[in-house]
């Protein structure tokens, strides 16, 4: 066991990745893995009235379809309106904590994208996969092109900050382009994983989990029945949260609207 601090000092991204895994005419389809350093040699945890709270992780404004990899992950996070709080303690060392989440925001041909963090950024990272097919193919200025990165399952270009991000500093950059498709990574949607850990040892990560989306991907290929109890206990979860206060109304009624056009999907 580790003492505990309530005080975030210590607490810091080695690396984010800001990775757009899909692009249609409606919007884009975002990944985004943070890990997260404890440099302290005491656990990280804040008290919320009764409840534990830990790292802060903001979410653009327009963000819509919010999930996580795992989807067990949202049972460890206070969700409140475009915020959420991991529950956990942050435990001391590197990397000990890991986030991924994913989302979808509107887009057509171009968008000024801003991330702001509580804590500093050593490595910022935006990733596109590399395409040839009709339209514009998507593009990012205001980083640093880091050129493609050719893995056996896919090329990626790479584009990242120049140098470190401090605490509550945005991070702006635009995308722009407007494919008219955009191929899936490798033969089939349960390989992109491999493709992306295969980037990671090709831009010198020290260990870009990737292989999470895989899984992911994965998960949406299960049994219908298995995809059905899920959906059901995030309901369940979703209105527990509701009836505690945790949630705001907005956030609610919407959230447990795209669930429930999920089950439906899956229940015909």
């Amino acid at each position: 066991m580790f003492e505990v601090t309530d005080k975030p000092d210590a607490i810091s991204i080695p690396e984010m990745y800001y990775f757009v895994q899909d692009v249609n005419e409606n919007g884009l389809s975002v990944v985004e893995v943070v890990f997260f350093d404890n440099k302290s040699d005491k656990a990280f945890v804040q008290k919320a009235g009764e409840a534990n709270r830990s790292l802060r992780f903001t979410l653009p404004d327009d963000a819509r379809n919010v999930r996580f990899d795992p989807p067990q992950f949202a049972n460890r996070v206070t969700i409140s309106g475009t915020e959420f709080f991991y529950n956990d303690l942050v435990e001391p060392g590197e990397r000990t904590t890991q986030m991924t989440v994913i989302y979808d925001i509107p887009y057509r041909d171009s968008k000024r994208i801003t991330r702001q963090f509580d804590y500093p950024v050593s490595t910022w990272n935006v990733l596109l996969t590399e395409m040839k097919t009709p339209g514009t193919p998507l593009t990012v200025t205001g980083l640093l092109n880091k050129g493609v990165q050719n893995t056996p399952n896919g090329n990626f270009i790479l584009f990242a900050a120049e140098k470190p991000v401090p605490a509550n500093a945005p991070l702006s950059f635009d995308i722009s382009g407007q494919p008219r498709a955009v191929p899936q990574v490798g033969a089939d949607r349960t390989s992109i994983g491999f493709g992306l850990f295969a980037l990671a040892l090709a831009i010198g990560a020290s260990y870009l989990v990737f292989t999470r989306v895989n899984k992911f991907r994965a998960a949406q290929t299960q049994p219908i029945k298995k995809q059905r109890e899920q959906l059901l206990q995030a309901l369940a979860a979703l209105d527990g949260d509701f009836n505690d206060g945790k949630l705001k109304d907005e956030y609610y009624q919407r959230r447990r609207g795209e669930l429930k056009d999920e089950l439906r999907e899956i229940w015909e």
